[in-house]
């Protein structure tokens, strides 16, 4: 009877220090956050902005730049979206730099991430960062 008894009890302690632990490595990964998601999330808006063209888009999904291509402001569909938003910047259209990023974010649904474009040292488009946490993402891109 004595010898059940304290293997009983030795496995209920087990059991405790075995949850015990389980919960200490869960409450240390919620602290410990992990930039992964961003950083793949940056780096894929990276290669769309710099990769895809503008005839590549399905104009069905996004209407305001259908809108800007009908009305003539954007009149070359060739080129890459981040050489696109390099010729607004240049001309100094803000306004319609900040309507064709907006149609190109919005179908990303990013609504829990702060994010900033820039074109140099120069702010085109976004929120200011977040000093606490910021990941910053470059590429070069070449062309007028």
């Amino acid at each position: 009877m004595k010898k059940g008894f304290i293997f009983s009890m030795d496995a209920f302690l087990a059991i405790i220090l075995f949850v015990f632990v389980l919960f200490l490595i869960y409450s240390f990964s919620v602290q410990n956050t992990n930039i992964n998601q961003e950083y793949l999330i940056s780096n894929d808006l990276l290669n769309i902005f710099s990769e895809v063209r503008i005839s590549e888009l399905n104009m069905t999904n996004y209407t305001n730049i259908n809108s800007l291509i009908s009305k003539g402001i954007i009149n070359e569909t060739n080129i890459t979206i981040s050489q696109q938003i390099i010729r607004f910047n240049l001309s100094n259209d803000q306004l319609n730099l900040k309507i064709f990023i907006d149609d190109i974010i919005n179908k990303t649904n990013l609504e829990n991430l702060k994010m900033a474009l820039y074109l140099g040292d120069i702010k085109v488009y976004g929120d200011n960062p977040n000093k606490e946490s910021i990941l910053s993402r470059r590429k070069i891109v070449v062309g007028k």
